[in-house]
Parts: structure tokens; C-alpha cells; sequence
């Protein structure tokens, strides 16, 4: 349903769409809705099912898959995406997710943290690609931050920042046009070419 959904509207947006794609981890969420919530490992090994049965249906003229958790038999999907909408796989397990990433993900993003939390897990994602004989360059990188303040003074903009309910001393970026310039090019100087941003006067 998803890679259905997902087609359509890459259709509809005339090619724009990324799909983004997460193991989860809001459990309160699944249960408001019924869903069942495993442990991370297993979220993670059915998220890898997924990825594989959207990129057949995509792809393939029908779509068979049979996994430990999914099963879809003569899946059809049209119209096809051309082309198809990069995968963008979000999460920063060091051993099971990054290496999922490596595998499956055309972007990769890790949502929040500091720039230090975001540099330590580059050197797992290269060896995992490594493993793979994926070609490292090839991921897209990308970060989320849920907390950008920016104002003429960095006074003002701490105060901006600290009244947002998503505030966090850790992963906010904070001060005039210049400081928060030079705190995201930190991010682009190790890679990374899109950001996903909440501004706090939003």
C-alpha cells in the first residue's frame, strides 16, 4: 500500500517526491493505533522487508516477495514511477540500521543530535558500505534539527529557542543569520547537502 500510495503521489507532484522510511520508535503512537510494537531489531528487520517489496513493485511488472514478517504474491503497482522516488532511510543503529542503509537507502537521515553524535556514526556507514561494495558517496546525507532560532542578535534568538517546546541545548541551532550559517556549514563541510529544519517562530 505504501509503494502504491508512494507511486501516485510522484506522479501527482510531477517527480519531487523523497519517500522517507523509519523502523519507528514512538510507541505510544503504534498502540493508539493498534499496531503492534516490537523490539528495535525486529522494527528494523521489517523495515528492510519493506524497502525490498517497494523497490519490486516499482520496478518489476508484478511483485512476489516472502519474508519472515511480509508476504505479497502478483503485487501490482502502476503506473510505475519514472523514476523512481529515492528512498530516504532515517535511524542511526550503528550495527543493524546503518547497515541497512547501506544496502537499501538512496538518502540517508539521522534526525537531531550534535554534530559530534552525527560524525560518529559516519565511520560505521563507510564500513558497512565497504561490506556491501556499496559506494559511500553515492548516500545522500542528510539531518534533521527540530529546533532552529534565528534572529538579529544571538540574545534574541536564545530566547527564541528556549520558549520551543522542541528546544534541546544539544542539537539546537541558535544565533543571528551568520553563527546559524556557519553552525549548518559544520554539517555540509562532513557531507551533508539537505536539511530538515523546524524554526522555532514557526
Amino acid at each position: 500500500l505504501t509503494a502504491k500510495m508512494a507511486a501516485s503521489l510522484h506522479e501527482l507532484s510531477g517527480g519531487r517526491l523523497v519517500l522517507g522510511l523509519g523502523a519507528g520508535w514512538k510507541q505510544d503512537e503504534y498502540l493508539a493505533y493498534g499496531y503492534d510494537f516490537p523490539p528495535p531489531a525486529e522494527r528494523i528487520h521489517e523495515l528492510e522487508e519493506t524497502v525490498r517489496i517497494i523497490r519490486q513493485m516499482w520496478t518489476e511488472p508484478r511483485a512476489t516477495f516472502e519474508g519472515r514478517y511480509y508476504t505479497v504474491r502478483d503485487a501490482i503497482c502502476e503506473p510505475k514511477p519514472s523514476p523512481p522516488p529515492p528512498i530516504m532511510i532515517g535511524g542511526g543503529g550503528k550495527k543493524l540500521m546503518l547497515r541497512l542503509v547501506a544496502r537499501y537507502a538512496d538518502w540517508w537521515n539521522f534526525p537531531g543530535g550534535s554534530l559530534d553524535n552525527y560524525a560518529d556514526l559516519l565511520a560505521p556507514l563507510r564500513g558497512h558500505c565497504a561490506d556491501v561494495g556499496r559506494d559511500y558517496d553515492s548516500i545522500v546525507k542528510t539531518w534533521a534539527c527540530e529546533c532552529v532560532a534565528v534572529a538579529p542578535t544571538s540574545a534574541q534568538a536564545r530566547r527564541m529557542a528556549e520558549s520551543s517546546p522542541f528546544y534541546g541545548p544539544d542539537s539546537a541551532i541558535v544565533g543571528t543569520p551568520g553563527e546559524v550559517a556557519a553552525q549548518l556549514r559544520r554539517f555540509t563541510d562532513l557531507g551533508v547537502t539537505h536539511f530538515m529544519l523546524r524554526f522555532a517562530d514557526f
